[in-house]
Protein backbone atom coordinates (compact mmCIF):
# COMPACT_ATOMS: atom_id res chain seq x y z
CA UNK A 1 0.00 0.00 0.00
CA UNK A 2 2.85 2.17 0.87
CA UNK A 3 4.51 1.62 -2.57
CA UNK A 4 1.55 2.11 -4.33
CA UNK A 5 1.42 5.85 -2.74
CA UNK A 6 4.54 6.54 -3.26
CA UNK A 7 4.52 5.49 -6.89
CA UNK A 8 1.19 7.67 -7.26
CA UNK A 9 3.03 10.62 -5.38
CA UNK A 10 6.28 10.47 -7.79
CA UNK A 11 3.54 10.37 -10.96
CA UNK A 12 1.76 13.40 -9.31
CA UNK A 13 5.21 15.27 -9.10
CA UNK A 14 6.30 14.58 -12.44
CA UNK A 15 2.78 15.91 -14.30
CA UNK A 16 3.55 19.18 -11.70
CA UNK A 17 6.95 19.72 -13.18
CA UNK A 18 6.47 18.92 -16.62
CA UNK A 19 3.15 21.14 -16.52
CA UNK A 20 5.24 23.98 -14.55
CA UNK A 21 7.89 23.71 -17.42
CA UNK A 22 5.44 24.03 -20.06
CA UNK A 23 3.46 27.02 -19.09
CA UNK A 24 6.92 29.02 -17.95
CA UNK A 25 8.20 28.12 -21.47
CA UNK A 26 5.09 29.03 -23.56
CA UNK A 27 4.68 32.18 -21.37
CA UNK A 28 7.56 33.23 -22.01
CA UNK A 29 8.04 32.70 -25.77
CA UNK A 30 4.05 34.39 -26.25
CA UNK A 31 5.51 37.47 -24.07
CA UNK A 32 8.73 37.96 -26.28
CA UNK A 33 6.20 38.20 -29.17
CA UNK A 34 3.37 39.95 -27.74
CA UNK A 35 6.31 43.07 -26.33
CA UNK A 36 7.56 43.21 -29.86
CA UNK A 37 4.10 43.30 -31.92
CA UNK A 38 2.18 44.79 -29.72
CA UNK A 39 3.53 47.21 -26.84
CA UNK A 40 6.85 48.06 -28.75
CA UNK A 41 4.46 49.14 -31.29
CA UNK A 42 2.09 50.84 -29.71
CA UNK A 43 4.57 52.88 -28.42
CA UNK A 44 6.57 53.50 -31.03
CA UNK A 45 3.28 55.12 -32.77
CA UNK A 46 2.25 57.02 -30.38
CA UNK A 47 5.66 58.84 -30.67
CA UNK A 48 5.24 59.00 -34.22
CA UNK A 49 2.05 60.27 -33.82
CA UNK A 50 3.36 62.85 -31.08
CA UNK A 51 6.16 64.01 -33.07
CA UNK A 52 3.80 64.77 -36.33
CA UNK A 53 1.51 66.21 -33.91
CA UNK A 54 4.21 68.74 -32.82
CA UNK A 55 5.61 69.78 -36.28
CA UNK A 56 1.90 71.08 -37.19
CA UNK A 57 0.13 67.94 -39.30
CA UNK A 58 -3.73 68.66 -39.41
CA UNK A 59 -4.32 65.35 -39.26
CA UNK A 60 -2.76 64.23 -36.29
CA UNK A 61 -3.49 66.92 -34.61
CA UNK A 62 -7.23 66.52 -35.38
CA UNK A 63 -6.37 62.91 -33.90
CA UNK A 64 -4.99 63.68 -30.21
CA UNK A 65 -7.72 66.49 -30.17
CA UNK A 66 -10.72 63.53 -30.67
CA UNK A 67 -8.87 61.68 -27.88
CA UNK A 68 -8.29 64.69 -25.57
CA UNK A 69 -4.43 64.07 -25.47
CA UNK A 70 -2.24 66.64 -25.75
CA UNK A 71 1.21 66.25 -27.14
CA UNK A 72 3.45 65.65 -24.15
CA UNK A 73 0.65 62.95 -23.22
CA UNK A 74 0.93 61.22 -26.56
CA UNK A 75 4.95 61.10 -25.90
CA UNK A 76 4.57 59.93 -21.91
CA UNK A 77 2.05 56.90 -23.23
CA UNK A 78 4.39 55.84 -25.69
CA UNK A 79 7.43 56.08 -23.45
CA UNK A 80 5.46 54.20 -21.19
CA UNK A 81 4.42 51.28 -23.75
CA UNK A 82 8.35 50.86 -24.64
CA UNK A 83 9.29 50.41 -21.10
CA UNK A 84 6.94 47.99 -20.68
CA UNK A 85 8.03 45.99 -23.56
CA UNK A 86 11.25 46.26 -22.90
CA UNK A 87 10.53 44.64 -19.05
CA UNK A 88 7.95 42.62 -20.98
CA UNK A 89 11.10 40.75 -23.00
CA UNK A 90 13.55 40.81 -20.28
CA UNK A 91 10.91 39.16 -18.27
CA UNK A 92 9.90 36.63 -20.91
CA UNK A 93 13.81 36.02 -21.57
CA UNK A 94 14.11 35.06 -18.24
CA UNK A 95 10.84 32.96 -18.20
CA UNK A 96 12.47 30.74 -21.02
CA UNK A 97 15.33 30.61 -19.34
CA UNK A 98 14.50 29.72 -15.98
CA UNK A 99 11.66 27.56 -16.96
CA UNK A 100 13.09 23.71 -16.07
CA UNK A 101 15.06 25.63 -12.85
CA UNK A 102 12.83 24.18 -9.65
CA UNK A 103 14.97 25.94 -7.00
CA UNK A 104 14.43 29.70 -9.19
CA UNK A 105 10.46 28.96 -8.75
CA UNK A 106 10.11 31.63 -6.26
CA UNK A 107 11.90 34.09 -7.73
CA UNK A 108 9.78 33.63 -11.13
CA UNK A 109 6.37 33.82 -9.31
CA UNK A 110 7.44 37.06 -8.01
CA UNK A 111 8.41 38.71 -11.03
CA UNK A 112 5.29 37.15 -12.57
CA UNK A 113 3.34 39.33 -9.96
CA UNK A 114 5.16 42.06 -10.84
CA UNK A 115 4.72 42.08 -14.56
CA UNK A 116 0.93 41.53 -13.74
CA UNK A 117 0.85 44.45 -11.43
CA UNK A 118 2.51 46.61 -14.05
CA UNK A 119 -0.25 45.25 -17.10
CA UNK A 120 -3.20 45.78 -14.93
CA UNK A 121 -1.78 49.27 -14.29
CA UNK A 122 -0.82 50.30 -17.82
CA UNK A 123 -4.52 49.06 -18.72
CA UNK A 124 -6.13 51.06 -15.38
CA UNK A 125 -4.44 54.15 -17.22
CA UNK A 126 -5.59 53.42 -20.65
CA UNK A 127 -9.22 53.39 -19.09
CA UNK A 128 -9.00 56.27 -17.64
CA UNK A 129 -7.64 58.11 -21.34
CA UNK A 130 -10.34 56.35 -22.83
CA UNK A 131 -8.02 54.36 -25.13
CA UNK A 132 -8.44 51.11 -23.71
CA UNK A 133 -8.38 48.15 -26.15
CA UNK A 134 -9.97 44.50 -25.69
CA UNK A 135 -7.56 42.79 -27.46
CA UNK A 136 -4.71 44.26 -26.06
CA UNK A 137 -6.33 43.76 -22.57
CA UNK A 138 -6.63 40.15 -22.84
CA UNK A 139 -3.26 39.47 -23.76
CA UNK A 140 -1.43 41.73 -21.23
CA UNK A 141 -3.79 40.00 -18.30
CA UNK A 142 -3.67 36.70 -19.81
CA UNK A 143 -0.49 35.81 -20.74
CA UNK A 144 1.50 36.98 -16.52
CA UNK A 145 -1.66 34.66 -15.20
CA UNK A 146 -0.21 31.65 -17.24
CA UNK A 147 3.54 32.36 -16.49
CA UNK A 148 2.30 32.67 -12.73
CA UNK A 149 0.32 30.03 -12.95
CA UNK A 150 3.52 27.93 -14.50
CA UNK A 151 5.78 29.32 -11.41
CA UNK A 152 3.19 28.48 -8.50
CA UNK A 153 3.67 24.68 -10.15
CA UNK A 154 7.37 24.72 -9.32
CA UNK A 155 7.26 26.64 -6.47
CA UNK A 156 4.95 23.70 -5.23
CA UNK A 157 6.96 20.93 -6.63
CA UNK A 158 10.48 23.22 -4.65
CA UNK A 159 8.52 22.82 -1.02
CA UNK A 160 8.22 18.85 -2.05
CA UNK A 161 11.98 18.31 -3.27
CA UNK A 162 13.66 21.31 -1.80
CA UNK A 163 16.88 19.70 -2.89
CA UNK A 164 15.47 19.47 -6.52
CA UNK A 165 17.15 21.72 -9.05
CA UNK A 166 15.47 20.56 -12.48
CA UNK A 167 12.16 19.86 -13.15
CA UNK A 168 12.92 17.58 -16.41
CA UNK A 169 16.23 16.30 -16.25
CA UNK A 170 17.89 16.66 -19.83
CA UNK A 171 20.81 15.91 -21.79
CA UNK A 172 21.79 19.38 -21.50
CA UNK A 173 21.33 19.76 -17.66
CA UNK A 174 23.27 16.56 -16.63
CA UNK A 175 26.49 17.89 -17.35
CA UNK A 176 25.84 21.03 -15.54
CA UNK A 177 27.51 21.87 -12.07
CA UNK A 178 23.78 21.95 -10.45
CA UNK A 179 22.83 18.68 -11.88
CA UNK A 180 26.03 17.37 -10.51
CA UNK A 181 25.81 18.61 -6.88
CA UNK A 182 21.83 17.43 -6.88
CA UNK A 183 23.73 14.01 -7.85
CA UNK A 184 26.17 13.76 -5.15
CA UNK A 185 23.47 15.00 -2.67
CA UNK A 186 22.40 12.79 0.07
CA UNK A 187 18.92 11.04 -0.40
CA UNK A 188 16.44 11.80 2.88
CA UNK A 189 15.59 8.27 4.18
CA UNK A 190 12.20 8.28 6.04
CA UNK A 191 11.66 7.64 9.28
CA UNK A 192 10.85 3.95 8.57
CA UNK A 193 13.76 2.91 6.67
CA UNK A 194 15.90 4.80 9.58
CA UNK A 195 13.60 2.39 11.91
CA UNK A 196 14.93 -0.25 9.94
CA UNK A 197 18.77 0.69 10.07
CA UNK A 198 18.43 1.19 13.73
CA UNK A 199 17.39 -2.03 14.35
CA UNK A 200 19.45 -3.83 11.78
CA UNK A 201 22.44 -2.09 13.48
CA UNK A 202 21.31 -3.11 16.66
CA UNK A 203 20.94 -6.99 15.42
CA UNK A 204 24.71 -6.75 14.16
CA UNK A 205 26.20 -5.77 17.41
CA UNK A 206 24.11 -8.35 19.47
CA UNK A 207 25.55 -10.75 16.85
CA UNK A 208 29.23 -9.55 17.42
CA UNK A 209 29.23 -9.85 20.95
CA UNK A 210 27.59 -13.32 20.90
CA UNK A 211 31.06 -14.26 18.34
CA UNK A 212 33.25 -12.95 21.46
CA UNK A 213 34.29 -14.92 24.08
CA UNK A 214 33.83 -13.57 27.52
CA UNK A 215 35.95 -12.20 29.93
CA UNK A 216 36.56 -15.43 31.95
CA UNK A 217 38.08 -17.19 28.92
CA UNK A 218 39.76 -13.85 27.79
CA UNK A 219 41.62 -14.01 30.67
CA UNK A 220 42.24 -17.86 30.54
CA UNK A 221 43.76 -17.18 27.02
CA UNK A 222 45.82 -14.50 28.05
CA UNK A 223 47.78 -16.39 31.13
CA UNK A 224 48.04 -19.22 29.15
CA UNK A 225 50.21 -17.47 26.27
CA UNK A 226 52.06 -15.44 28.95
CA UNK A 227 53.43 -18.70 30.32
CA UNK A 228 54.34 -19.91 27.01
CA UNK A 229 56.14 -17.36 26.01
CA UNK A 230 58.04 -17.38 29.28
CA UNK A 231 58.96 -21.28 29.21
CA UNK A 232 60.24 -20.45 25.38
CA UNK A 233 62.47 -17.99 26.71
CA UNK A 234 63.43 -19.86 29.06
CA UNK A 235 65.02 -22.87 27.19
CA UNK A 236 66.60 -20.04 24.29
CA UNK A 237 68.73 -19.22 27.84
CA UNK A 238 69.42 -22.93 28.67
CA UNK A 239 71.01 -23.22 25.18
Amino acid sequence: MEETMDQFERQKQTRMAMNGRMYLLMAGIVLIFSAITSSAMYGINMFMIASEAAKGTAEYIEALETVNMSVNMARLIGGCFVLLAAAEIFIGVFSIRLSNRVDKAVFMKRISLILLAAEVLMQLFLLFMGMLNPGMLLTSIAIPLFMLWGATRLTKLAKAEPDRIYAVDTKKNKGSKPFQAQQKAPEKKSLRERAMMHVDDEKEEASAEEAQPDGGNTAAFSEAEKTLSEKAEALEQTE
